[in-house]
This record gives structure tokens, C-alpha cells and sequence, in this order.
């Protein structure tokens, strides 16, 4: 008797099942870490009056718009599938951003497809700073009316040197670019 084939058929045992279980778990779990992460985030900018503006908003989402799934809408939240890409918060009408502090701006980190941030009038210093510098896709920093020093932008600048910034207050306004010099508004 000749046997031409042999082949070996995959055994799987509990402990194989179980750690391919904890790793899909753990996996999922980070990902609801940073989904809420991301929620925190944003619910601190809408709860100042500040507005968002997301991906599928501005035309450059990755994946097809959700905006109108109203099953994924009901199940995941509104902007299921998006990512904010700019925020503004500033002095006007039902806006409070003196409420902004440098707490908050750690908290933007976890919106990592953020391109342009304005923050006017806004209680943060140069701690804050540190926070921004964690934002890959960051172009522009608009802080205009904040504690944020020369100082604290030039050290930001040095490791973001693609970053636009402006900031300063009582008419002392300027603009800083790492490939630039300041420019006095």
C-alpha cells in the first residue's frame, strides 16, 4: 500500500484558542480606548462652543463618506468613519473658550488627523505646546490672545519646523514658521 500524499491538518487546542482570543481582545480594546479618547476630546471643544470640521467635510476622507449611514450614525455616533482635521474656538457668541486651559490641549492629542488649530483667548501657556507637538499631520497653530511665549513657539518650531504659528496678544500679535522669520501682524 502506497500513500502519495500526506498532508498535516492544523491542530487547534483551547490554548491556541485562547490566546488568539485575548489577542483579538486586546486589540479591540485599544481601539475603543482610543475611540473614546477621541470623544473626550471632542465633546470638550463642542461643550466651549467651539466648532469642528471633519474630513469628509473639508474633502479629503480616505474612505467613502458616512455621513449618511444612518445605521453606522445610530450605532457609532455621527461622525462614525470620520476625523477632525481643524478646530476653532474663539471669543463669540455662546463660544467660552477662557475655559481652554493646557489640560484640554493634552486632550487633543488623541485627534491625530488635525491639520489647523485655533485656539483665541484661551487660558494655555507654552505647557501646552508640548501637546501640539504630538500631532503628526499639525500645519497650522493659530493662539492668538494666549500666555504662549516667543520662547515656547521657537522650542515648538525646532521639532515641527513645518508648523505655521501665530500668537501674542494686545496688538503684539506674530506669526512664526519654521522655514520663516517672524512676521509682526
Amino acid at each position: 500500500m502506497t500513500t502519495c500524499c500526506h498532508f498535516k491538518v492544523p491542530q487547534f487546542t483551547l490554548g491556541r484558542l485562547m490566546a488568539f482570543l485575548t489577542a483579538i481582545c486586546v486589540v479591540l480594546g485599544w481601539q475603543v480606548q482610543q475611540l473614546h479618547r477621541k470623544a473626550r476630546a471632542i465633546a470638550t471643544i463642542e461643550s466651549l462652543g467651539g466648532s469642528i470640521t471633519y474630513d469628509y467635510q473639508a474633502g479629503n476622507s480616505v474612505i467613502p463618506n458616512t455621513a449618511n449611514w444612518s445605521f453606522l450614525k445610530a450605532s457609532f455616533g455621527e461622525h462614525y468613519g470620520s476625523s477632525p482635521t481643524q478646530i476653532e474656538l474663539f471669543s463669540g457668541p455662546r463660544m467660552h473658550p477662557e475655559k481652554f486651559t493646557d489640560d484640554d490641549a493634552e486632550q487633543m492629542t488623541a485627534l491625530s488627523e488635525l491639520t489647523w488649530v485655533v485656539l483665541y483667548d484661551t487660558r494655555i501657556t507654552d505647557a501646552a505646546l508640548a501637546h501640539f507637538k504630538l500631532l503628526p499631520k499639525l500645519q497650522r497653530l493659530d493662539l492668538e490672545g494666549t500666555a504662549v511665549t516667543e520662547a515656547g513657539v521657537k522650542a515648538l518650531l525646532e521639532e515641527r519646523p513645518q508648523l505655521t504659528i501665530s500668537f501674542g496678544s494686545d496688538g503684539n500679535e506674530q506669526m512664526l514658521s519654521g522655514k520663516q522669520s517672524i512676521v509682526r501682524k
